[in-house]
């Protein structure tokens, strides 16, 4: 498991932290955990820092090799303070974790007013769009975003046309970025 050491099973440099590193070094656990079907760019990788890179290979050579199975991967992160392994396993497929994480990274506060970096602002004006009902200028709003936030946003979309929300979650949108 990525970490703090170079034994595979430490979790603690990642597990329920929403920076960039932790995120990438999640998605490529997740992709492997769940068979394939949360895909990940494995080309983040290069993204991490070295001894990130070398722990999370390590993952990648034991996995489903002798004892090291989808347990010991779930295991590590629990024992790296992550309950349950809800933080890992929110990311396989989960559309209110998937909105938290939107919301987390584009700040609360109305969507003029509130000083937010150029990501934060593609961020909350597509979020924004897409519960309050408004069109989505999905070229102005990805073309910001790195490749992690593009996923997210891809995912809220998809969630959103398979209608995984309801309206607390729009009130929850609402609330956020203080829309009427």
């Amino acid at each position: 498991m990525p970490g703090q050491s170079s034994e595979p099973g430490n979790g603690s440099a990642i597990a329920g932290h929403d920076h960039g590193l932790a995120v990438r070094a999640r998605a490529i656990l997740i992709s492997l955990y769940t068979g394939g079907t949360m895909l990940a760019d494995v080309s983040d990788l290069l993204a991490l820092d070295w001894s990130l890179r070398r722990d999370l290979c390590a993952v990648l050579l034991a996995f489903n090799h002798g004892e090291f199975s989808y347990d010991t991967l779930r295991a590590a992160f629990e024992r790296a303070g992550d309950k349950d392994a809800k933080w890992f396993l929110s990311a396989a497929n989960n559309p209110r974790e998937r909105l938290r994480e939107a919301l987390d990274f584009a700040k609360p506060g109305p969507l003029d007013t509130t000083p937010r970096s150029s990501s934060e602002k593609g961020v909350a004006g597509f979020v924004a769009s897409l519960f309050a009902g408004r069109p989505v200028d999905l070229f102005l709003a990805v073309r910001v975003l790195d490749e992690i936030r593009r996923s997210l946003v891809a995912g809220l979309f998809a969630d959103y046309l398979a209608q995984r929300f309801d309206s607390d979650d729009r009130e929850t949108v609402a609330e956020h970025f203080a829309l009427d």
